[in-house]
Order: C-alpha cells, then sequence, then structure tokens
C-alpha cells in the first residue's frame, strides 16, 4: 500500500497531526491512496459477488449493497483486528483549509458532525468517508476556496478496513485460481 509509509511515519501518538501537517504532500497522498485502495477492493467484492459495479467513487453506495453476509464478515472482520487496538489508538486527522489564515477558525469546524465522527463502527467509517477519494484527490482544485471547510483523514480505521478486505478477499480468490 502506498499509504503505509506516510501512515508508519506520522504513528499514532499525541504528536501525529504536527507530524501530518508537515508533510502535507505525504498526507493528502496517503488519503487519496488509501480511499482509492478502499474504493477498489469494494469494486472487487461486487464483482466476485456477481453484482455490477457503478461508475463511483462513492464507498457507501459501493459497500450498502453487498450481500449480507459478506458485509457481516468484513465487519466482524474489522471489529477484530480494532479491538486488538487500544483505544487511544484510534486516531484520525481533521484539517481545516482556509482562504486567509485570518479566518476565525473556531467557527468552521463542522459542529455537526460530531455524532458520527463517534461511530468507529465498518458503516460509519465508510459513510463518514464516502467521498475521501474525491474530497482529497481534489483538494487543490476547490473552486469555493472563499469560505473555510474540513478533510477528515480516519487513517487508522481505514487502515484497519484494507487490512479487514484483504483477509476477506485472499481466501476467495485462492479459491478461484
Amino acid at each position: 500500500q502506498l499509504a503505509v509509509p506516510f501512515l508508519q511515519k506520522i504513528g499514532v501518538d499525541q504528536e501525529c497531526h504536527k507530524k501530518a501537517v508537515a508533510d502535507l504532500g505525504g498526507l493528502i497522498s496517503s488519503a487519496t491512496n488509501m480511499a482509492f485502495s478502499i474504493e477498489m477492493y469494494l469494486k472487487t467484492l461486487r464483482l466476485m459477488s456477481g453484482l455490477s459495479v457503478p461508475q463511483t467513487h462513492d464507498l457507501w453506495v459501493l459497500f450498502k449493497h453487498l450481500p449480507e453476509q459478506l458485509k457481516n464478515a468484513l465487519s466482524n472482520q474489522y471489529e477484530h483486528l480494532k479491538s486488538l487496538s487500544p483505544p487511544e489508538a484510534i486516531q484520525a486527522l481533521q484539517i481545516l483549509m482556509t482562504p486567509t489564515e485570518k479566518q476565525n477558525l473556531k467557527d468552521d469546524f463542522d459542529k455537526n458532525d460530531e455524532k458520527r465522527r463517534l461511530d468507529n463502527s465498518l458503516k460509519g467509517v465508510i459513510k463518514r468517508n464516502k467521498s475521501a477519494f474525491e474530497n482529497w484527490r481534489y483538494i487543490y482544485e476547490q473552486e469555493e476556496m472563499d469560505r473555510a471547510y474540513t478533510l477528515h483523514y480516519d487513517y487508522v480505521c481505514l487502515s484497519l478496513i484494507v487490512k479487514s478486505f484483504e483477509t476477506i478477499i485472499q481466501p476467495q480468490t485462492t479459491k478461484r485460481a
């Protein structure tokens, strides 16, 4: 995975946000590649399940119609991996993008998103990051840079999702070979 070197570099300590911002290119590349990896895994799972693959980057659209048995297996594997991490290690980055440095930053964080950010279930993380690829990939092409906006990178949970997908897909692809 292309995101791994950056994730190893920033770690999960209390200084991870400083390390991430110090390497903004690494942050953007990592978030974009992580989201794209999950998108490709979801599209692969859809194909393996006999489902059509819509032309979308929306992770929730790709996930929500997977067979229930598969969603449960993915969720169980994800929860198992998450349980192996101490709660304080389940971190995310929230980056505030502003057109000027003098903008009142305190009022611009997305306060309505507080409850969703607390849901670290597989479904919650996928829903929260459903547009992650487009948000991070096209960060430099934002049309409305006249106002501040936030970007979230649930790097620990997204990493666990990728590992869960790898674990579930590997035995299935071995059977077909």
